[in-house]
């Protein structure tokens, strides 16, 4: 859970001065030691909230039944402009993938462990949070 917890503060990071604060505080307390990564039942159900109000009108409006359909969506609307694009790879693609290394770690599925820690480290060091990373280096490669 550490590496989780890493990685969720790095989208805390990555979403400083973005108005997510303002958004989780008005129904989680503690925000601040939420978005460092701290509190990590609490963190994952906030921006897995924020996610799923985010993504409620897209899903609806155009009716979408596969997850594929969901993402080539969501990899076409950073050509809108900037505040999409980080909204769509900080926030609501780092949850997926949040989601996905729960779903990794109770199911045991190695090569799909694998697959979601290559794509967590881009967050991660986006955000200057490469020291809980540094543990889940495979082969002793630190």
């Amino acid at each position: 859970m550490h590496f989780l917890m890493s990685f969720v503060g790095s989208v805390g990071t990555l979403l400083a001065n973005s108005g997510l604060e303002e958004l989780v505080e008005s129904t989680f307390a503690g925000v601040s030691k939420l978005l460092n990564g701290k509190k990590y039942p609490n963190n994952a159900q906030a921006l897995r909230i924020v996610k799923e109000e985010l993504l409620r009108k897209v899903v609806t409006d155009n009716n979408f039944h596969t997850f594929y359909d969901t993402e080539m969506y969501l990899n076409d609307i950073p050509s809108a402009s900037r505040t999409p694009k980080m909204c769509v790879d900080f926030l609501i693609l780092a949850v997926f993938l949040m989601m996905m290394y729960v779903r990794v770690e109770r199911k045991c599925d190695w090569p799909l462990h694998l697959a979601s820690v290559m794509l967590m480290y881009h967050n991660s060091f986006a955000a200057a949070h490469p020291n809980g990373l540094l543990s889940k280096v495979y082969g002793g490669n630190a």
